[in-house]
């Protein structure tokens, strides 16, 4: 899922990556690791994501995707009631739908920054991952589709911890299955 945003006021200067809801975990510190397949070069490897630290006007957290081979950045901010990943990252993990607004809701739904793309919260559910068994995962399903380039992601959000699960499946010049799911995680 994962799992990508404005910056939050508190008045028209202030400025903070604070969430709004402790259901977003975006606190310096926090680190998941995950297990990743991906079918077009048919491997399996480990991506780590660790927020690293704040940008020098505290506007965004700053997000560091580490692959094997490797290291992507993104900014996450909150504003308003929407989390937001910027910039987009040319990676099977970030998907059209760069924002997700709270609180989710079963029935949810919202328009991605892309022209075709689609959001909605599916259900909740249980869910298990090798970093533990959750009863209360949010499914939201994401999809967009234009000239040469259409697909689906399903992701798994689970509050205070975030993205358990997220799979990918996009056609474009070759089809591609990338599937994410959670194996360890320290929330601060």
């Amino acid at each position: 899922m994962l799992l990508f945003l404005n910056p939050s006021c508190n008045n028209s200067s202030t400025l903070t990556t604070e969430p709004f809801s402790p259901d977003f975990p975006n606190n310096i510190g926090n680190k998941w690791v995950y297990s990743f397949y991906d079918s077009l070069s048919n491997k399996s490897d480990y991506l780590t994501i660790t927020i690293v630290g704040q940008t020098a006007d505290k506007s965004a957290a700053i997000w560091q995707f580490k692959y094997p081979d490797r290291i992507d950045t993104q900014y996450v901010t909150v504003s308003g009631d929407t989390v937001r990943f910027s910039p987009y990252i040319s990676s099977s993990w970030s998907s059209y739908n760069n924002k997700i607004p709270f609180p989710l809701k079963v029935g949810n739904n919202w328009k991605g920054d892309y022209g075709n793309d689609t959001n909605y919260v599916a259900e909740i559910n249980s869910i298990i991952v090798p970093a533990g068994s959750f009863s209360n995962a949010y499914k939201i399903i994401e999809g967009w589709g234009g000239l040469n380039d259409y697909g689906l992601i399903i992701t798994w959000f689970v509050p205070k911890v975030g993205i358990v699960s997220r799979y990918h499946k996009g056609w474009s010049f070759g089809m591609a299955n990338e599937t994410f799911t959670l194996v360890s995680y320290n929330i601060n």
